[in-house]
């Protein structure tokens, strides 16, 4: 394995006339050139100074920071002295606007970051020239407006991270040229809307914190993996808007109805801190998160679905009663999480039908009654949970043997 090679290079630029520039080197030896980076370092510069910089290319990755500066504005050509560099950080350095051409040069840049600034817009053409670009870091800005060709020209980006900022709407012509864009971050924004647009690679998009309501974009065309949108103002998911995904997240909305389960092709389904009052398990689904919803019964499950479910949470709804009914289909369910319920007694044979369960929560119920070995078929349980309800927990110890009781 190679180690890898760092040269850091501390600029001191004063701002008086008199104005010098310090270096100091640590090179690390390694086997290999490409395995070198390089890292400049520039503090208490402006854009002026860094055209005075006596910049070499080097064989191997370089990067560029910009700290404890203040540069209100790109001016044209502003890097022209770093041809080389694949990383340019420009974060908290105060800047407001970039003008058109300011990156230009950078022939080798990869990534770019301009978090924690206080840029309000983004001209046309900002990014035209990075057709290198694989990542850029917008966040933490005061962005409300982005003209339709702000992010032109960047063929190759695959990373686009918009989050803290002002923006209300994304207008789907802005992202024509993202054709590789695989992840996008659209967080804390006031969005009324999902980005809408065409996205060919777009695996991940995170969109949380925003006054979306409403799933107004069908993503069935992009091969989406990931699709999280948490802590918004949604009454309402159609699981036919999204194709085979790993993971989604829909938490703290207002969701009360959920329309065509049965699409769903997802691992892990997490609807907690919502509205719901009834669900359905679809086929593929391994982990179903239902937490902090209005759900009062668990209909019957349909014949295939729930066949690969893993884990079940339905704590704090208002379930008063299940039954053996309740959990047909469900053979490979290893978890499930019943507490903070309305449940007041445990039928006969209820979890029959359940012969892998390991956990089953049931503490902080009403439960009041046991039926004749309600855990009878639970051949694999290790931990059961029903501290909190109105009966002892010797009166569980009979029915259940080499098991954990809380």
């Amino acid at each position: 394995m190679f180690r890898l090679g760092i040269c850091l290079l501390f600029c001191f630029i004063a701002t008086n006339d008199a104005a010098k520039c310090t270096k100091e080197e640590n090179l690390i030896p390694s086997e290999s050139d490409s395995q070198l980076l390089t890292i400049i370092v520039c503090r208490h510069v402006t854009s002026d100074m860094l055209l005075e910089f006596d910049y070499e290319a080097k064989p191997h990755r370089q990067e560029l920071w910009i700290k404890s500066s203040t540069i209100h504005k790109l001016k044209p050509n502003s890097f022209s002295k770093f041809s080389g560099i694949s990383d340019l950080h420009l974060s908290k350095i105060g800047l407001k606007e970039i003008e058109d051409g300011a990156f230009n040069g950078l022939l080798k840049l990869e990534n770019l970051v301009l978090s924690g600034n206080k840029l309000t817009t983004l001209p046309k053409g900002a990014f035209d020239s990075l057709t290198t670009l694989n990542n850029l870091d917008l966040s933490n800005n005061q962005i409300g407006a982005i003209e339709d060709d702000s992010f032109s020209g960047l063929s190759n980006l695959t990373i686009l991270d918009l989050r803290g900022n002002k923006i209300k709407s994304l207008d789907k012509n802005l992202f024509e040229d993202l054709k590789m864009l695989e992840i996008l971050w659209v967080s804390d924004n006031p969005l009324t809307t999902l980005p809408d647009g065409e996205f060919p690679q777009l695996r991940k998009i995170v969109v949380d914190n925003t006054h979306v309501k409403e799933m107004n974009v069908n993503f069935t065309k992009s091969p989406l993996d990931f699709f999280q949108l948490t802590d918004s103002q949604l009454e309402e998911f159609d699981c036919a808007n999204v194709p085979s995904l790993t993971t989604l997240e829909l938490n703290n909305n207002k969701i009360k109805v959920v329309h065509h389960w049965e699409k769903l092709d997802c691992d892990r389904v997490s609807l907690h801190h919502n509205k719901i009052t009834s669900f359905d398990i679809s086929p593929n689904v391994i982990q179903l998160h239902l937490r902090n919803n209005h759900i009062r019964s668990i209909g019957n499950t349909p014949s295939g679905h729930g066949k690969k479910l893993e884990l079940l949470d339905l704590a704090r709804n208002k379930i008063s009663e299940i039954t053996s009914e309740s959990f047909l289909e469900l053979t490979q369910l290893k978890f499930l999480v019943l507490q903070h319920n309305q449940i007041t007694v445990l039928h006969k044979d209820v979890f029959r039908d359940l012969p892998n369960l390991i956990t089953l929560d049931l503490s902080y119920n009403k439960i009041r009654t046991v039926e004749a070995n309600p855990f009878n078929g639970l051949k694999r349980l290790n931990t059961l949970r029903v501290s909190g309800n109105r009966v002892r927990k010797d009166d569980f110890r009979k029915y259940v043997n080499n098991t954990r009781i809380w």
